[in-house]
């Protein structure tokens, strides 16, 4: 469940890969919290379901780095190997 006092980011998983954030992870190059949630989405059209996580920079001030429809690179730690997109 999100909290919504607190600020966040949806983004949509592009790629495969499972990873892990740490202190260090960032989103687009802004820090983030070391946790995740995975909000539930509707389908889209063709009935596929997007990959979408929610994250919370570590400083709320940087709420507004990100915009609608930036495509941005997570950082984080991979999970066995697999690639983190």
């Amino acid at each position: 469940m999100i909290d919504e006092s607190k600020p966040y980011w949806f983004a949509e998983q592009l790629g495969g890969g499972d990873f892990r954030l740490t202190d260090s992870s960032t989103l687009g190059g802004v820090s983030v919290k070391p946790f995740v949630s995975m909000p539930s989405v509707a389908a889209r059209d063709d009935g596929s379901h997007p990959v979408v996580f929610a994250f919370h920079p570590s400083d709320r001030r940087d709420i507004s780095v990100l915009g609608v429809g930036d495509d941005v690179q997570l950082l984080a730690e991979r999970i066995r190997d697999s690639p983190v997109t």
